[in-house]
């Protein structure tokens, strides 16, 4: 892809990021070399190459003459003003907690990556990525193969032998592993995995009460116990202060009585279904009739209940 001229541009701000002055003046050097240009012809390249109202265009139009009388003598001023930054390098422990880091999971066996552009089986990136961080500590006698080989997915750790006990061996034995051979064992682990986690479940029924289980195992089939849900039906509310006789008494068509043969209004038989107490047994008592039960033990043996004389 070719980059057009504003791309190319300079622009010299500080907190700009995506813009590298060394790479810039590799591009200007790269150009000079495909030329053959005087100083004064590559001065005025550099001058054009520099984004306009910019911080590099005001810095290059506030240099001193002296600065522009060579490219060398501009090239100095230029990485005076724009210095290269210097990377801050790993320690040798950054770098082994990155290999150690540097995992690939069973689920992403049998996928492809993108690398530079290229698609690549997932365990072959795998394969060269961890050959270049062992290289970058360097694990020159091997220490960390056998660690990193642990850590492999299980699938694939299956199909490396043990036997590759350094990083060429290693990774080109991971690198040589089929496809095909590779989603097989991928799948009958999924499936022992798959078994594992029945029998767990099975050996916890198992250690629950009898009845537990089996109200479990209704419940994971929808045959749980059906409760019955009746209709609502609202209680009716009755006076408290009558009972259902006077209830009836009250609401009777007012008539002769059965015994008497007299008419009674409706007020006449309230007040008689609502007699006090006292006068009831006052009547009763008037016609010999004991009001209590102990007055008819005492008719029948001349003594009641609680005479101490007569105690047994």
């Amino acid at each position: 892809m070719v980059e057009s001229d504003a791309e190319r541009q300079f622009n010299g701000g500080d907190d700009d990021e995506k813009e590298s002055p060394k790479d810039f003046l590799k591009a200007i050097e790269r150009t000079y070399m495909q030329k053959n240009w005087t100083d004064a012809e590559k001065i005025e390249w550099f001058g054009l190459s520099l984004r306009g109202g910019g911080p590099a265009e005001e810095w290059y139009e506030a240099l001193p003459p002296t600065s522009t009388v060579s490219w060398t003598a501009l090239r100095a001023a230029f990485r005076l003003r724009w210095p290269a930054k210097t990377a801050v390098r790993k320690t040798q422990e950054e770098k082994q907690t990155e290999l150690a880091e540097a995992k690939i999971e069973e689920a992403a066996l049998g996928t492809k990556v993108k690398v530079n552009g290229t698609e690549v089986w997932t365990h072959v990136a795998w394969a060269d990525k961890v050959e270049r961080l062992a290289k970058a500590i360097p694990d020159d006698n091997n220490l960390l193969v056998q660690t990193t080989r642990d850590g492999m997915a299980p699938s694939l750790k299956a199909l490396v032998p043990r036997s590759n006990n350094t990083w060429a061996t290693l990774c080109q034995a991971v690198r040589s592993v089929e496809v095909v051979e590779l989603k097989e064992k991928k799948e009958e682990g999924e499936k022992n995995r798959k078994m594992e986690a029945d029998l767990k479940e099975l050996k916890t029924l198992r250690q629950r009460p009898p009845m537990q289980s089996l109200i479990a195992k209704f419940g994971q089939m929808g045959l749980g116990p059906q409760i019955p849900t009746l209709p609502y039906t609202a209680p009716r509310t009755i006076n408290p202060q009558y009972t259902s006789r006077q209830h009836q008494a009250l609401h009777r068509k007012d008539g002769p009585t059965p015994r008497s043969g007299r008419s009674y209004d409706s007020s006449q038989r309230r007040r008689q279904t609502l007699r006090p107490i006292g006068s009831y047994t006052k009547a009763r008592s008037q016609h010999g009739t004991p009001r209590f039960p102990g007055e008819m033990q005492q008719q029948r043996t001349g003594r009641t209940p609680c005479d101490p004389e007569h105690a047994h």
